[in-house]
């Protein structure tokens, strides 16, 4: 199902303008902090330009994609699935689809609490998923201007320190 809904995606894509086609309209940004000495607290840091949203990781829909963080490893650290959005995501109503969509607009901030379970050094990679969008109305009815996202990042534990950072 969530195939279907990616091939109709991708349609409504080719549909939009050349005049509309842009670069992608969010700038991420990672961090960490120290909380303990095997905990951390990690953020990425979401600047989305106006008119754009992008789907929380929340949203409860099936047709666009959420925001997805993943490790490629995590048996170095542990502390769940589940993100804090901050602030909490808008619900909007989304006519194309006839559902509630969650999205964030401007800046948000996704941030995940995890403690090492070893004290092994380590470098483990990850990937960010997103889909930034608008929807406007335009000459030929309702257009949509969307990119389909992945940021590549890594996770190092070296000599004591832990950091975050894009490749």
């Amino acid at each position: 199902m969530r195939k279907i809904h990616l091939w109709i995606f991708i349609l409504v894509q080719i549909t939009c303008t050349a005049q509309d086609i842009v670069k992608n309209p969010v700038a991420i940004e990672y961090k960490v902090e120290r909380i303990k000495v095997n905990e951390f607290d990690l953020f990425l840091s979401f600047k989305i330009q106006e008119p754009y949203k992008i789907i929380s990781p929340t949203s409860l829909d099936d047709f666009f994609m959420r925001t997805e963080i993943h490790f490629n490893d995590s048996t170095y650290f542990g502390g769940g699935n589940n993100w804090i959005e901050i602030p909490a995501p808008e619900v909007e109503f989304d006519s194309m689809i006839n559902e509630n969509i969650r999205v964030h607009k401007g800046e948000v901030i996704l941030t995940k609490r995890i403690k090492l379970l070893t004290n092994m050094d380590f470098k483990v990679k990850g990937y960010l998923n997103y889909q930034s969008m608008v929807t406007k109305l335009g000459k030929k009815g309702k257009e949509v201007t969307s990119f389909l996202c992945e940021d590549n990042f890594i996770v190092i534990k070296e000599k004591g320190e832990f950091k975050i950072m894009k490749i």
